[in-house]
């Protein structure tokens, strides 16, 4: 457990932006091609996105095939949900991505390593003081696959966003050495009693998993011919006690062994802890 000063600067700026909820924040280190390429294919998306609603706006009539006295009720009920619905469609999608993923692109570019950070989910209030629960919610809350910016997420009932403005908060707060990136690896951070505190989620993989996550970790690892990382991370974790001993050294160490091999470390845990909840 971290515990930050009430003066820190990475206090000041989760208080600041009113994290009630408390934040989650990772490190992504896959490689700078994979990153461009993620928002290029976010950018083609988007704007596909913006055209078909302009031009729904444009050629839709909103007139039914009804009786005159009737057509303007129809019109009226049917731009309403219309409206209803585009309007969640540019609040949740098309304005974090114009306004917040493209500033912060224009901003500071794409980087080598990059914080990754959301809002915790509102159910992370109701779940007791329990490590593995808060694990398990905090991998699910990360996964790659329910990103506002695939669109494969867009009728999932948990996709998130990320929380731009908090992020070029910290970056500004990182250039002038104020807030170092190894207070950002996968940690749950919340408020109480204007404290904030830290639970350091990145210790945990190996001491809350189930003996089944932890094999289709490593079946996953030798379906791709990982052999040789699978060999790396086993030696790195022994046993629990182990992993207790873990320093942020050690662990950022063998995740860029993973990103070294095009694996986003979080993202694959994350993805084992669905397929099993599955």
């Amino acid at each position: 457990m971290t515990l930050l000063p009430t003066d820190s600067p990475l206090a000041c700026i989760f208080a600041a932006h009113h994290g009630h909820t408390g934040f989650i924040t990772r490190i992504d280190r896959t490689s700078l091609s994979r990153k461009r390429l993620l928002f290029l294919r976010s950018l083609v998306y988007n704007v596909a996105l913006l055209g078909a609603i302009v031009m729904l706006f444009i050629f839709y009539d909103f007139s039914p095939n009804a009786p005159q006295s009737l057509r303007m009720t129809f019109s009226i009920t049917q731009g309403l949900v219309l409206f209803w619905a585009i309007s969640i469609l540019c609040l949740t999608t098309l304005a974090p991505f114009f306004f917040g993923e493209c500033l912060l692109r224009w901003r500071y570019g794409f980087k080598r390593t990059e914080v990754i950070l959301r809002r915790a989910p509102r159910e992370s209030l109701a779940i007791p003081e329990s490590l593995e629960k808060h694990w398990r919610l905090s991998l699910r809350a990360i996964n790659p696959a329910l990103l506002y910016t695939n669109p494969a997420s867009i009728l999932a009932a948990d996709f998130w966003v990320l929380e731009h403005l908090v992020i070029m908060d910290i970056y500004a707060a990182m250039s002038a050495g104020q807030v170092n990136e190894e207070d950002l690896e996968f940690t749950f951070w919340r408020e109480h009693d204007g404290v904030w505190s830290g639970l350091e989620l990145w210790r945990l993989h190996h001491i809350v998993s189930v003996q089944q996550e932890v094999d289709l970790f490593k079946a996953c690892l030798r379906n791709q011919g990982k052999y040789d990382l699978l060999s790396a991370w086993e030696r790195s974790f022994n046993n629990e006690k182990d992993a207790l001993k873990q320093t942020p050294e050690d662990y950022r160490s063998i995740v860029q062994r993973f990103s070294q091999e095009g694996i986003d470390y979080e993202a694959a845990w994350s993805q084992i802890q669905s397929m099993d909840v599955a």
